[in-house]
């Protein structure tokens, strides 16, 4: 049932202290957030609607999603700085288990 609920009404937090203030370390895992927002840093958004109208995908090597997550209590950046196809079709409300991931500057990096 955690799946289909809304963190930011169920959990209290998941992730270990402010990962927004955390300079450099690595999160240990594993760990589930909710992806609250999705934009590709590797296109403008005219560029993204246009693609998107004409139904094409975006391809994987050429893309650099950034998405803001949460775990109920704290929201965090994620940024996707080599290809992950766990990522392909990542979509609002979605769930991501992450585990041993870098955070750099407040973001962690998939």
């Amino acid at each position: 049932q955690l799946l289909h609920s809304d963190f930011n009404v169920v959990c209290t937090g998941l992730t270990p202290g402010k990962v927004c203030d955390m300079a450099k370390g690595v999160l240990k895992g594993p760990l589930v957030l909710q992806v609250e927002a999705v934009g590709d840093c590797s296109e403008s958004n005219i560029d993204g609607l246009d693609r998107r109208l004409r139904g094409q995908q975006q391809e994987r090597d050429k893309r650099c999603l950034k998405l803001r997550c949460t775990d109920g209590a704290q929201t965090v950046q994620c940024f996707e700085y080599r290809a992950c196809p766990g990522l392909d079709g990542v979509k609002v409300g979605m769930k991501l288990q992450v585990r041993n991931v870098n955070v750099r500057q407040g973001m962690i990096l998939l």
